[in-house]
């Protein structure tokens, strides 16, 4: 279905509907024209002609706005008086009429010039009349003594309203006032000087002690000497640990008076370094890898070598195998002599058939016969064997076994599992471990059961 435009109410023909109607130029076409046409003329008619504009850019009216906008934001930021303004027609003071300070009725200044303040205008009326700068030190100093006094307001024997005195007794914290527990804020600021004793927790019976305070708590220091019978060259330090109101050891200041190398630990001036007294690192190391003494036998200290004396090394020659016995075994007939055997000739001794000549050589045992020759050993480690009856016709019978190794293990079988309607059943060997050996047969039937003997043969 066609609609209209919301503005100009021009005719929109719809296209899925109006599709195959009958195009109409007047409808469609000619009427919407003179619509557009007729707001055309009304719209010019209430925006004016372009050219009567008085404006420099008439080319459009957003132009001409944009123009007039510049213009009025110059116009704004002129600050050099562009209308020409007096003085006299805003009724405002004439320029001239202006402090030195850049504000009007400014303050003197010793710098600027301006108005006398309200402050500088007393001090101007307190001068005395004919009064003279020019006066000097001992002039003013003769004039100060006229006054000087207790209730002048000057009072040249005090300060802060304290005399001397007071501040000789502020130094001084009188005798035995103070712990060596107290913190180090609880002194005050500055220098100042007291007496303890030992029983106070003070080094000395007698203890003079001047405590610097700087800050308080963080940056303290004390000093501590004794002044009992000579003892006065000894003295202590201590430190505030910082920032926690606390004093740290007491360490001994060492001076002059009672620096002794026993006082450091330090060897006496007579102990000089020389080759007698003092030795190297190299040399005590040397020292340190000796062996310890011991008591020498004939055996010690002998020299290598092949004559009587002489100790054989580990390659002497006459430590190797194929040497010879002594004479007592150098052959059969002297040894047989030595031995007191009966008969000396090789030629005519026989061994009994029931003896062999054995030795054992690298690991094996050999046996003589026209050479020497290696005994065969048997590969077989172990036999276990036994005869078992089954424990019953249908279950296995686990037989327990001493421990072998069942991969290098045979088993072997003899007998009859059961006898069942004439007919025998023979066993099997279901399975063997290290320490079992598990026998059954092949039929789930009742019978008669049988003796069974076996044997385990293990190998090496």
């Amino acid at each position: 279905m066609a609609c209209y435009t919301s503005k100009l109410n021009l005719y929109k023909a719809n296209p899925q509907e109006d599709g195959e109607s009958t195009f109409n130029i007047d409808t469609m076409l000619n009427e919407n024209w003179d619509k557009i046409d007729q707001n055309a003329g009304e719209t010019s008619g209430k925006l004016g002609n372009l050219s009567q504009l008085q404006t420099t850019d008439k080319s459009s009216l957003v132009s001409a706005n944009n123009e007039i906008k510049n213009n009025l934001v110059a116009h704004l930021n002129d600050n050099v008086n562009p209308h020409n303004v007096t003085a006299a027609q805003v009724g405002a003071a004439p320029s001239s009429h202006i402090g030195a300070t850049g504000s009007a009725h400014g303050t003197a200044t010793t710098s600027a010039a301006g108005f006398m303040s309200a402050a500088d205008k007393a001090k101007l009326n307190s001068i005395e009349e004919g009064a003279t700068g020019t006066q000097t030190a001992s002039e003013i100093l003769t004039a100060l003594k006229t006054v000087d006094g207790s209730g002048s307001g000057l009072d040249a024997d005090t300060l802060d309203g304290q005399h001397a005195a007071t501040f000789e007794n502020l130094q001084f914290l009188g005798n035995y006032t103070k712990l060596a527990t107290d913190a180090p804020s609880s002194y005050r600021k500055g220098i100042t000087h007291t007496c303890g004793k030992s029983s106070d927790g003070w080094p000395f019976s007698y203890t003079g002690i001047i405590t610097y305070n700087m800050y308080g708590n963080q940056a303290a220091i004390q000093y501590a000497y004794n002044y009992q019978n000579g003892q006065s060259n000894i003295i202590y330090v201590r430190s505030a640990t910082y920032g926690t109101d606390s004093w740290g050891s007491w360490n001994t200041v060492y001076h002059s008076g009672n620096l002794t190398p026993a006082t450091i630990g330090a060897a006496p001036a007579a102990h000089v370094n020389d080759t007698t007294v003092h030795i190297t690192s190299a040399e005590r190391s040397a020292w340190n890898g000796k062996e310890p003494a011991f008591t020498k036998n004939t055996a010690f200290n002998k020299a290598f070598g092949t004559a009587s004396g002489t100790v054989c090394q580990g390659n002497d020659s006459r430590l190797s195998n194929s040497r010879k016995c002594n004479n007592t075994f150098d052959n059969v007939s002297t040894a047989r002599s030595n031995l007191g055997l009966t008969g000396t000739s090789n030629t005519t001794h026989y061994h009994d058939s029931r003896y062999v000549q054995t030795r054992v050589y690298n690991g094996s045992l050999q046996y003589y016969n026209g050479g020497w020759k290696n005994v065969m050993v048997s590969p077989i480690k172990s036999i276990q064997r036994g005869i078992v009856t089954p424990v019953a016709s249908n279950a296995d019978t686990n037989i327990t076994i001493s421990s072998i190794n069942a991969n290098k293990a045979v088993v072997i079988i003899d007998g009859i599992y059961a006898q069942y309607n004439d007919r025998s059943y023979m066993p099997i060997v279901k399975n063997i471990t290290s320490t079992t050996l598990v026998l059954s047969y092949s039929h789930s039937s009742g019978g008669d059961l049988q003796k069974i003997s076996w044997q385990i043969i293990e190998y090496v």
